[in-house]
């Protein structure tokens, strides 16, 4: 027979499930209601054990219990805790020089496209990946992404930079 909670560990990872959470996002939350269901502490003390990780982590651990409570249990979390602000940082940009340098140093053709459409059309590497040859309208300069984050649809502009390499490599 199974444990109360090893049923509940179930019965978490099968709403995740239902309700389409990313691979990771159900992962991590599995892993932190293991934690949380194996350590006897409130909810409170258990995000205290937080308390000394990033923003990210806590908020993380925050919304995997409040997932937990409202959805597993059916009883809404009686915390009413503060969140940590989620900090903005600015990316870092390369140069104009080090970005040409970048592309001269790769002599992987494969590895040359995909940093040709990360940096150019601004896709996720998990998009890039994904993307088939019918995806890319060379008249039309755009490129269809399927499955982009959250099973959206979008499209994309091609760069002529892009272009100019498919161009080349179909030659």
């Amino acid at each position: 027979m199974m444990k109360e909670s090893e049923q509940r560990l179930k019965t978490l990872q099968e709403e995740l499930a239902l309700r389409k959470y990313s691979h990771q996002t159900s992962k991590t939350y599995g892993n932190i209601i293991q934690n949380y269901l194996h350590s006897n502490s409130t909810p409170r003390d258990f995000l205290l054990k937080y308390s000394d990780k990033s923003n990210s982590s806590i908020r993380t651990a925050y919304f995997a219990l409040k997932f937990f409570y409202e959805i597993v249990l059916k009883k809404p979390l009686q915390e009413d805790l503060p969140l940590a602000k989620k900090g903005h940082k600015l990316p870092s940009v390369l140069s104009k020089e080090e970005v040409t340098l970048l592309f001269e140093h790769t002599l992987n053709l494969k590895h040359r496209f995909i940093l040709l459409f990360l940096y150019y059309s601004g896709m996720r590497l998990s998009e890039i990946v994904n993307l088939q040859w019918p995806d890319i309208d060379m008249d039309r300069e755009t490129i269809h992404i399927k499955n982009a984050k959250g099973n959206k649809e979008r499209v994309i502009f091609l760069h002529s930079s892009i272009k100019k390499m498919i161009t080349e490599f179909m030659k």
